[in-house]
């Protein structure tokens, strides 16, 4: 960018989180992670490596628990937390669905949700933070404001819809380790 570029998205950004400050101030709870890596935590799903950084971790729920394996008797509940700042979404654009909640596989549709269910799978096989937390709520912040609006989004997926995905997971890489794969991609036959 040039220098005068930079100033004016500073200023534009410095109004933005002036706005989000003053939107959710009375609301906001410290975070129990940010920035949490995965890519030192060695997580594997059907011996598929798996690497990823979550925006926030937050705590949402302390309870008594009768189920002691996971070494505690209460199950802190928690939010993972995606920053975006693009346009907020409709629900049927985080999904794979179109306004009617059909099934879209367009590829822009659904990408956040499919984004959010990664988060999910990476948190499942994280074995660190599992005998910690169970995982409650996904969310996506879009911070980027518009008309002064900001827009957070929980999201809920059927279990259908998260085994769907993660048959996704698993054929994508199955392609994407065959030697077919790379020859088609690097236009080879």
């Amino acid at each position: 960018l040039s220098a005068e570029e930079r100033v004016r998205v500073k200023k534009r950004w410095e109004e933005w989180l002036r706005g989000y400050y003053d939107t959710y101030k009375w609301s906001f709870n410290a975070p129990l992670k940010t920035e949490y890596k995965f890519s030192r935590r060695n997580i594997f799903f059907n011996e598929i490596p798996l690497t990823g950084i979550i925006d926030k971790i937050e705590l949402v729920s302390e309870e008594y628990s009768e189920n002691t394996w996971a070494g505690s008797l209460f199950s802190q509940g928690i939010k993972i937390t995606d920053y975006k700042t693009g346009s907020a979404k409709y629900i049927w654009e985080i999904k794979w669905i179109d306004r009617a909640g059909n099934k879209d596989e367009s590829y822009e549709r659904g990408r956040y949700g499919r984004q959010l269910m990664f988060y999910k799978l990476l948190f499942e096989n994280d074995f660190e933070l599992q005998k910690q937390y169970s995982l409650e709520k996904l969310e996506l912040d879009f911070c980027e404001w518009k008309k002064w609006n900001y827009k957070k989004v929980e999201v809920e997926f059927s279990d259908e819809e998260y085994e769907e995905f993660k048959t996704l997971v698993q054929d994508t890489y199955t392609q994407m380790t065959s030697i077919d794969f790379w020859k088609q991609y690097l236009g080879k036959k």
